[in-house]
């Protein structure tokens, strides 16, 4: 698939510097050749055949032995079925002769403008997360913030049923709710962060005023990221991870018969030499100068679980191992604080807003900017192996399942971009239309249907649309 080699750069803008670009290993094959030779025909004739009507009566069935092979074979075609069952391989594939038509198609589009009890209008969506069994779409709302956060916080449940959102049920909170996802295997647990750093849990199936089954303050400032992740030690549970502008991530375990919430693991980040932070611009003083730099945003790997990314403040990308971490000063007894940092990438010019691994490739990640790059990463090289410059600021990214030459966003443009990953450029024959010039700061891709993408404006809009990722893929 994917190789990294190092190229001069041929048809791209000034501003592009030594980047080693992806390209698709090929394949050579024989040219395929027809002769065509003349033949015989040979004159095939019918013989009649008497056949003794007593070989083909039945013969007695000894129904023991074939109980007994049946049991002896059950369990090996029950594993091969189940395996077949649950096997994603071909999700998302089309024959080559299938329509080429790669429209994207609008389904809906909900305005809301959120009033909170207090009289405060939240109109940014802040976070969106599908549910697990993609069935239902959760979209918080918050208030700008230049200080301390006095206002009260929602999130809307809609269900998502024969192409089409409704509203289901609506969560208060006393505070700006700063993300939010649902559990990566139980569809009615949702998690939300807020901006003054609580967390707190919900259940969906129970009554409205038991839904909220925990609620700890987890960080002193506001929490920029929450994810569901494997568990190591059993692969069976997950854990949940927070981040925050206070330096830490932490690592809790929850207990879903008893809804526990527990700290399991205290992680923050030391700075490297400062010889080794390589900037053209100044970081800003006032995260220059700070101890530990805030976390904006982390991912755990889908295929090696010891290992994840932290962004922190300043457009550093740090590498990180669990079980490489070391003690470091400044936790309890009851709670370690540990340094995990294996190693540090390519510093940014400007602030990173997201990291993520591939769900396709272990070996691959990107990073969104706030200068109008997409920087795409291998785990092996320090500088980025692809930079994919935009026209417009994109507020939001995503890879898209199964189709690993591609990722999406959206931003100030108020439109789905879709890009390619080898060629480092917007796929542009698409036939989408602008629903609205309002800038578009969330994207979140349906779990059970990659197809169904849901869009979030920062005026409190939500867009449904119907993407064709294969068809897009495959013409491009």
């Amino acid at each position: 698939m994917f190789s990294v080699k190092h190229s001069e750069c041929i048809g791209f803008e000034s501003k592009w510097k030594v980047v080693k670009v992806s390209s698709e290993a090929g394949m050579q094959t024989s040219e395929f050749q027809v002769d065509t030779k003349g033949t015989s025909t040979v004159e095939n004739k019918g013989i009649s055949i008497q056949t003794d009507s007593t070989a083909c009566q039945s013969k007695e069935v000894d129904m023991q032995k074939v109980a007994d092979w049946l049991n002896r074979i059950y369990p090996n075609v029950a594993k091969e079925l189940n395996e077949a069952n649950n096997s994603k391989a071909f999700k998302g594939y089309c024959l080559s002769s299938d329509s080429k038509d790669f429209s994207l198609k609008h389904l809906q589009t909900i305005e809301r403008n959120v009033v909170t009890e207090k009289g405060d209008s939240n109109d940014t969506i802040s976070s969106m997360s599908w549910n697990s069994t993609g069935k239902i779409l959760s979209v918080s709302y918050a208030h700008p913030h230049k200080g301390w956060c006095h206002h009260n916080g929602c999130i809307y449940i809609y269900k998502f049923k024969n192409g089409i959102l409704a509203e289901n049920k609506k969560i208060s909170t006393d505070f700006c709710v700063t993300n939010i996802k649902f559990h990566a295997t139980y569809p009615s647990i949702i998690v939300a962060g807020t901006y003054t750093g609580s967390i707190n849990i919900w259940d969906l199936h129970r009554e409205d005023n038991e839904m909220l089954v925990a609620s700890i303050n987890g960080h002193n400032e506001n929490i920029t990221q929450l994810s569901w992740i494997p568990d190591i030690i059993s692969t069976k549970n997950y854990l949940l991870a927070s981040s925050s502008i206070d330096g830490f991530l932490k690592v809790w375990t929850y207990d879903y018969t008893t809804s526990n919430l527990a700290i399991k693991s205290n992680y923050k980040f030391k700075l490297p030499i400062f010889g080794n932070i390589k900037r053209d611009t100044p970081t800003p003083k006032e995260i220059s100068q700070k101890v530990w730099r805030g976390v904006v945003a982390f991912d755990f790997s889908k295929f090696l679980s010891d290992i994840f990314l932290v962004a922190l403040e300043g457009g550093l990308i740090v590498e990180c191992a669990m079980s490489a971490a070391t003690e470091i000063k400044g936790g309890s007894e009851e709670s370690p604080l540990s340094d995990p940092v294996v190693k540090y990438y390519e510093s940014q010019e400007s602030e990173i807003s997201a990291v993520s691994f591939s769900p396709n490739r272990k070996e691959m990640f990107m990073t969104l900017g706030t200068d109008c790059d997409v920087r795409v990463y291998v785990l092996d090289q320090e500088d980025p192996a692809q930079i994919i410059y935009t026209k417009e600021p994109l507020l939001a990214t995503t890879w898209i399942p199964y189709e690993d030459k591609l990722i999406a966003g959206c931003g100030k443009n108020g439109m789905l971009e879709i890009f390619n990953v080898q060629k480092a450029k917007l796929i542009e024959n698409i036939n989408s239309d602008k629903v609205s010039k309002t800038a578009l700061s969330k994207i979140a891709v349906n779990k059970d249907n990659s197809n169904i993408v849901a869009l979030g404006s920062i005026n409190g809009q939500i867009q449904l649309w119907n993407v064709p990722w294969n068809s897009i893929a495959f013409n491009n």
